[in-house]
């Protein structure tokens, strides 16, 4: 039956060889909807159906990589219940056009984490007749709109089809932009009952009720519009749930939001590598690394502040970051970069209750803009909301970077859209004086 054929793909045999030739005899012969290939690079469309293994040829080659650990998510689509099948991509070969490729790898929500070769990842959603359909391009993100040359007002993305009921817009008003992005917390997102358990990197990964360890962080990846990318430099949101929090402990140690304001899009991310710590998402500080790409989270872009100014200020300041952030050696992130904030003034983990700033850097470039933001604040009755006042860089090469944000919570007793979360960065648009 597929129950018991799901049972044994989900890994409940400890000889894994096992499970993943269990995996792949499962797969090979569910059927799935097929996308039309696209010569624009605008999207997807289904049409017609083939088995697993008849795609393999039509593609010209995809090898799959299953990941059992990570495959007992439920969720709900539409009025059935489905079973979410992670597996990774790890080659793409001839069949599909350069623009496809990248379209189709900036759609996909789910990225690999459980070691091995890293591949981009694929989710699939399976009825309960076995039948499959593809889930990631047509489904849960849908097409962004094309770019429109002409400078409109207002431009907006608002599609159920979203992870998280995530929502996007901006509005312009002359040289100014802003940006809002929205989303609704899953209260089914596990939240530890025992931390000390639950979240203990020195024991076996507890696995929590979705199926993926408690340690490890939910991704949802959301790609903005070409227009955004185009004029304010933000490729994508990548929407990152840590249940258990992460490093430094005693501060950020308790589950939030990793809202990571991307400027670059997944396919150029994924190059983002380095030699890490064993069984930690952290590139290893303590020896040189040996490639490139991991030497490059090491190079961080600082300025010297002017003499009058050292007596208040540090003699060397982070370009492009407030006065005053640093970025900590052990804070390399792989696909993401190196993390920087104002460290003297971290929170205790028992007093943080609001957003926090977090700033990226990879290559001596800016990376991401990150409001990190605790469950407690996106949760709960009452409306909450953070303003960040203005923010200032040092040495700010980068004219479109946000120069304050807020952070709003509706409350779940809101009469209008109860429990959402809204994020709103202000800025200038890119090249402003031309406009």
């Amino acid at each position: 039956t597929l129950q018991r054929k799901v049972g044994v793909a989900l890994g409940h045999h400890s000889d894994a060889d096992r499970v993943e030739s269990s995996w792949n005899d499962v797969l090979l012969g569910w059927k799935l909807l097929l996308p039309e290939r696209s010569d624009t690079g605008r999207g997807l469309s289904v049409s017609g159906e083939k088995t697993l293994q008849e795609t393999l040829d039509w593609t010209g080659g995809i090898e799959l990589r299953p990941t059992p650990t990570l495959i007992s998510t439920q969720q709900r689509h539409g009025s059935d219940m489905k079973l979410a099948i992670v597996f990774s991509i790890i080659s793409l070969a001839v069949g599909t056009s350069a623009l496809d490729d990248a379209r189709i790898q900036r759609n996909l929500r789910l990225v690999e984490k459980a070691g091995g070769k890293r591949g981009t990842g694929g989710r699939f959603l399976v009825d309960v007749d076995g039948s499959m359909s593809m889930s990631m391009a047509n489904m849960l993100i849908g097409d962004p709109p094309p770019m429109s040359s002409s400078k409109s007002s207002k431009s907006s993305k608002k599609t159920p089809m979203f992870p998280l009921e995530a929502e996007f817009s901006i509005e312009y008003s002359g040289c100014d932009y802003h940006l809002t992005f929205s989303f609704v917390h899953d209260v089914n997102l596990p939240v530890p009952s025992s931390p000390m358990e639950q979240c203990n990197p020195r024991r076996t990964p507890v696995i929590a009720p979705d199926g993926i360890p408690y340690l490890a962080f939910r991704e949802f990846l959301i790609p903005f519009s070409e227009e955004i990318y185009n004029e304010i430099g933000i490729a994508e949101m990548s929407l990152d749930f840590q249940s258990c929090g992460h490093p430094p402990l005693g501060s950020f140690n308790k589950p939030h939001y990793d809202m990571h304001f991307y400027y670059d899009p997944l396919e150029i991310r994924e190059k983002r590598t380095c030699a890490t710590f064993q069984n930690t998402p952290v590139c290893d500080f303590t020896t040189e690394q040996s490639s490139a790409a991991g030497r490059a989270f090491f190079n961080v872009n600082t300025i010297w502040t002017p003499a009058e100014e050292q007596a208040s200020e540090a003699s060397q300041q982070v370009a492009n970051m407030p006065p005053g952030f640093t970025c900590g050696v052990r804070d390399a992130i792989p696909l993401s970069g190196i993390h920087c904030w104002d460290v003297p003034n971290t929170p205790n983990v028992d007093d943080w209750n609001e957003p926090i700033l977090i700033l990226g850097s990879y290559g001596g470039k800016f990376a991401f803009f990150e409001p990190m933001t605790p469950i407690d604040f996106v949760t709960g009755p009452e409306a909450k909301e953070y303003n960040s006042g203005d923010i200032s860089y040092a040495g700010q090469t980068i004219e479109s970077l946000p120069e304050k944000y807020t952070v709003s919570y509706a409350g779940e007793t809101a009469m209008m859209e109860p429990g959402r979360t809204t994020i709103s960065l202000q800025g200038k648009r890119k090249n402003c004086e031309s406009l």
